[in-house]
């Protein structure tokens, strides 16, 4: 074939001409072409050596790498990093985020503010490899070079990991807001906005989720059909989650059928079935069936669960839904039930822990609070408004209000699903405050994004009160009521003097 004639040739001339880099990098393509990679690899790596086709061959090395899924040592990518072409520094940060590898050197932004395809694959690229640990600055100036008009078409190339990194480390609402206006100027509208419905729900709020899935289901995506079967189920529409868990049971991936055949037994069947499900299947049944008022029900059917982990994910799940509706007492009753049980999920076993520093800080137990993170718990990426909160109400604690302020600053504008962080916030800069409007601010702006939080709805029902906006508090009252039993709404009606407000 002409190939092989082609090598024959090219391995007579490398003989003749050990030093042509031009050679050896057409050799590299040769191998590469017949599927000999190593001896494509061997060639590619000598031609980098001589400085005429350096680029070239750094090129073709990193395509030839990134097809055959290899790993590369690290040294080597940071070395690639520092080449002078810029294509050839995004490819192995591609690499590099491929295979886990963090880079060591920073890249530097044009001078210019001016991007092409490649320099804009290279932000993107770096900003995805630091997405556990980015720089706020360096990340602030990615996002300001993707907003200049000149930079339009690159946009969302920067965006999209821009916006990943900003919810790692807890800026959830810029988050949302980048991602957003990617949603506005993209053709791929439907993924985006999947993403956004998953960062809901891992929230909690599958309200809000719902609102991202409207417009996400246009084109029946699998994966945008399989996230909106399971945010119809969180909100508790029973017989919507239903229809939505039956459809995929047409789903090519094996799976995705199995579970919706599963999740079709639970939803519908009648209570006859409960002791013939598998034990999973008992845990889904008292997470989407058992109402939070029916307790003797649930700890009955709890019993007939004997894998501990699940029989703990149960409970755990009974908790936060207690403790979302701010039955804080009744939510620690729960979780006290975890007490005795061996797990062997260890990450089960850390969601439990981070759950309880929640509910003793709700308790106002510091000293149980300061006692837990002390013992070494580690909060790290996509928990850094647990952190910003646990700080300020120690630093309040301890007296330190400049720290508390920065801290309480800090949740309330950066979280606004993190219910109990924006109702302290606002808390704190009523009692602390000099600015009067603040608090009431900060509670308004949340619950416009965080439509369903009983804890901000109940704050700004008071405060608005307080403040004389009727009109705006008998709103709030009103959707208050859509989320609770009629007992625990009338309590908060009772404790709050709120009658006048029922009676309108």
């Amino acid at each position: 074939s002409n190939s092989l004639e082609q090598l024959i040739l090219l391995e007579e001339a490398d003989k003749a001409l050990p030093a042509s880099g031009i050679i050896k990098n057409n050799l590299g393509l040769a191998y590469s072409k017949l599927g000999v990679e190593d001896r494509a690899f061997k060639y590619f790596s000598e031609a980098i050596q001589t400085k005429e086709v350096e680029a070239s061959a750094q090129m073709n090395l990193l395509g030839l790498l990134a097809i055959r899924d290899v790993t590369i040592n690290p040294d080597s990518i940071n070395d690639l990093t520092k080449s002078a072409e810029t294509q050839i520094r995004s490819n192995a940060i591609a690499i590099a985020n491929h295979q886990g590898t963090i880079i060591e050197a920073p890249i530097e932004l044009p001078k210019d503010s001016l991007l092409d395809l490649f320099s804009a694959s290279m932000i993107g690229n770096y900003v995805t490899n630091h997405i556990n640990q980015p720089d706020t600055a360096f990340l602030a100036a990615c996002i300001s070079i993707a907003h200049k008009k000149e930079n339009a078409a690159y946009r969302d190339i920067i965006l999209i990991p821009a916006s990943r990194a900003c919810y790692a480390s807890g800026r959830v609402n810029k988050a949302f807001e980048l991602l957003e206006e990617v949603v506005f100027i993209s053709l791929n509208k439907d993924l985006h906005n999947t993403t956004l419905a998953l960062w809901s729900l891992d929230q909690g709020k599958a309200t809000v989720a719902m609102k991202y899935l409207q417009y996400g289901m246009s084109n029946k995506i699998a994966q945008t059909s399989l996230v909106n079967a399971v945010a119809v189920a969180e909100t508790g529409k029973m017989n919507e989650a239903i229809v939505a868990w039956d459809t995929l049971r047409s789903s090519k991936d094996s799976l995705v059928r199995s579970l919706s055949e599963s999740m079709t037994r639970v939803l519908a069947g009648p209570p006859a079935w409960y002791h013939d499900f598998t034990e999973r299947e008992k845990y889904l049944y008292l997470r989407y069936r058992i109402s939070t008022d029916d307790s003797i029900q649930f700890f009955l059917l709890l019993n007939q669960i004997t894998n501990e982990d699940l029989k703990a994910k149960a409970i755990l799940d009974r908790s936060k839904k207690l403790f979302d509706m701010d039955e804080i007492s009744q939510a620690a009753r729960v979780y006290n039930k975890l007490q005795g049980l061996h797990l062997t999920d260890m990450q089960l076993f850390s969601k439990i822990k981070f759950f309880e520093l929640r509910l003793f800080a709700a308790q106002n137990f510091l000293p149980l609070v300061e006692e837990q993170i002390k013992k070494g718990i580690v909060f790290g990426p996509y928990r850094e408004t647990e952190n910003a909160y646990y700080s300020a109400v120690r630093s309040l604690a301890a007296g330190d209000s400049v720290q508390a302020a920065k801290d309480f600053r800090w949740l309330a504008h950066n979280n606004y699903y993190f219910d109990e962080g924006v109702v302290a916030a606002a808390a704190f800069f009523e009692t602390y405050g000099t600015d009067r409007q603040e608090p009431y601010t900060i509670l308004s702006e949340a619950i416009q994004v965080n439509t369903a939080s009983v804890k901000i709805l109940k704050a700004y029902i008071i405060l608005a009160r307080l403040k004389g906006y009727d009109d705006y508090a008998l709103g709030a009252f009103q959707t208050l009521q859509t989320l609770l039993s009629p007992t625990a709404f009338s309590k908060f009606v009772v404790e709050n003097q709120l009658a006048d407000l029922r009676q309108q």
